[in-house]
């Protein structure tokens, strides 16, 4: 009778580490650099469209953090910069805001569905009263 709970705990551990091994496979296609391709952001009364000939913003991915800063072209006023620590479980993408040069967003937690497609990186989800839609593609 002690086969029983040996082979439930063989199965478990080949089961969480095939799931850790899906995690770890997941923030490898993530990590790197990817620049912002097109987003959608709506608000309540209005929605903005756009593409990295309005707006030029870089992201990059390590193993457990993330970077980017972003600036209106064509005159390259600097807009925002953050980063912080990032989780992905399954389709959601968790951003830990650990620093950020807009006040609202400084020590929050954003969840973002995302989908990553050869080296493009689909990103959507809520940040407080705005509806966010990116498109990032792979720089390296």
């Amino acid at each position: 009778m002690k086969i029983i709970p040996a082979i439930t705990f063989i199965i478990s551990l080949v089961l969480l580490s095939n799931s850790f091994a899906q995690e770890q496979e997941s923030n490898t296609l993530l990590e790197g650099t990817w620049v912002l391709a097109a987003f959608k952001y709506t608000l309540p009364d209005t929605v903005i469209t756009g593409n990295s000939k309005s707006f030029n913003s870089i992201k990059i991915f390590g193993k457990s953090h993330f970077t980017y800063i972003g600036k209106a072209l064509p005159d390259h006023v600097f807009k925002r910069a953050g980063g912080g620590r990032y989780q992905l479980n399954g389709d959601q993408l968790t951003e830990i805001m650990d620093f950020s040069s807009l006040a609202n967003m400084l020590g929050k937690t954003f969840k973002y569905k995302y989908r990553i497609e050869e080296d493009t990186y689909f990103h959507s989800g809520q940040i407080n009263d705005l509806y966010v839609e990116e498109i990032w593609k792979k720089l390296e």
